[in-house]
């Protein structure tokens, strides 16, 4: 009889090798993985994301699952799904994201979460997951959703593109809200802004900056794209995060012309009210406690390297990537 933690008949198989730590090593050199682990030597790491447990055919429809994150939301179905939701600002809450950067209570660039997911009904509430933190990133090769909801509900959806959604130099969410100005000249030297494109829209006559029907709203005609922190330093010092610039102004995301944005922070503007949401920058006309705004971000690990990266592959072996960005996913083996 073979010790604890080695099988087989020369007792040749052990847990630790066969199957990397993250399994049972059986008599014909199998393994029995543990939860979140998959492969043939148990060294997938498979609940990292939505997108990954996507691949590995442990999540399809869209809820609520555990992540090695904690709890998240994944929206298992827009554009082929695997997005992870990251965090809701509402204007129901208690004010919590009209912080400066480095402030205490900022939740933008605390290490705080905020909330949990206790019902699905709760994400469209103030929430912020451990994903936000400290799940990683791939800069170039992830996307993000802005997904404006209406009253408990989604009301319009919008694609940022993978190739400006996420700056190369920053490798956690939390990290594209610490520098207004290092992120300006990110965007402008580098990518300018992230493509906007509308997904989903909404009927929303008659309301600033809403839905299709108007030119000046997200990823309208009147727009040219959107910077994760920005304003208008020129007129009115509005400074605030999720922000839409207009057309006309090209140079910098800091320009005269912003169109719209989230949680105003500098309080010496004419914007500034102490809440997240506001008439004065966001959807000017409607029930602001009936309005929340949810990111969620999908990754393409496109090769070994890029597992690597997001520290999801814990040994050699065969994994799942998406070598074309595309949902087609392939076994590769990695060393």
């Amino acid at each position: 009889n073979c010790q604890s933690s080695y099988a087989g008949s020369s007792c040749q198989y052990s847990d630790a090798t066969t199957c990397s730590g993250h399994g049972t090593a059986q008599s014909d050199g199998s393994c029995n993985c543990q939860t979140g682990y998959s492969g043939s030597n148990c060294a997938a790491l498979i609940n990292y994301s939505c997108r990954s447990m996507q691949m590995y055919g442990v999540a399809t429809g869209s809820g609520k699952y555990t992540t090695t994150y904690g709890e998240v939301y994944c929206d298992m179905s827009t554009m082929g799904g695997g997005w992870t939701l990251m965090g809701t600002i509402a204007g129901n809450g208690a004010n919590y994201w009209n912080k400066a950067p480095g402030a205490s209570n900022d939740y933008w660039t605390s290490s705080a979460t905020l909330s949990s997911l206790s019902s699905l009904s709760n994400r469209f509430n103030d929430y912020k997951s451990g994903s936000w933190v400290n799940m990683p990133l791939l800069p170039g090769k992830t996307e993000v959703l802005f997904v404006r909801n209406w009253n408990s509900a989604v009301a319009e959806t919008h694609h940022l593109d993978k190739s400006c959604a996420i700056p190369s130099s920053k490798t956690r969410f939390t990290q594209l809200f610490q520098n207004a100005n290092e992120m300006d000249n990110l965007q402008t030297n580098g990518c300018l802004r992230a493509k906007i494109t509308r997904v989903s829209t909404s009927t929303c006559s008659g309301v600033a900056y809403c839905g299709s029907s108007h030119s000046s709203s997200l990823g309208g005609s009147s727009t040219n794209g959107f910077c994760w922190m920005g304003g208008d330093d020129v007129s009115n010092t509005f400074k605030g995060r999720l922000v839409w610039n207009q057309s006309g102004y090209t140079s910098s995301c800091t320009d005269a012309g912003h169109l719209g944005g989230l949680g105003v922070y500098e309080n010496g503007s004419g914007q500034y009210s102490n809440a997240d949401i506001t008439g004065t920058n966001w959807l000017n006309g409607q029930d602001y406690s009936k309005i929340s705004v949810s990111l969620f971000v999908r990754e393409h690990a496109t090769s070994c390297s890029d597992l690597n990266s997001l520290g999801r592959n814990v040994g050699s072996g065969t994994y799942k990537i998406d070598p074309n960005s595309n949902g087609s996913f392939q076994d590769a083996s990695c060393f």
